[in-house]
């Protein structure tokens, strides 16, 4: 990983079934964002800039403390259920629907 970098996961498991319409998304120096496009079967279609980049920025507040660092992440054999989540909803956003 290059200086700078801080790349973070977060289960959705941990998260409650409002963040599901939140796109996972990559956040470059506070001002880009590029959510990434998924299609229903989970392979990945690409990624598109979005305009608005404060929500993301809320985002990465609120689930920062949550997330995992790449380097630590491990993913297991089984997924967790979801749990009740003491993070509050995810903020309002206008992202574009995946196509495919």
């Amino acid at each position: 990983m290059r200086a700078g970098e801080d790349v973070r996961v977060i289960e959705r498991a941990l998260l409650s079934a409002e963040w599901d319409r939140v796109p996972d998304f990559w956040l470059f120096d506070d001002e880009t964002v590029f959510i990434q496009l998924f299609d229903h079967d989970g392979t990945f279609l690409g990624a598109e800039q979005v305009d608005d980049v404060a929500p993301f920025l809320e985002i990465r507040r609120m689930l920062q403390d949550r997330a995992v660092p790449l380097a630590r992440y491990e993913l297991g054999d089984i997924p967790r259920q979801r749990m009740d989540s003491p993070i509050g909803p995810p903020p309002p956003l206008q992202v574009p629907a995946a196509q495919g």
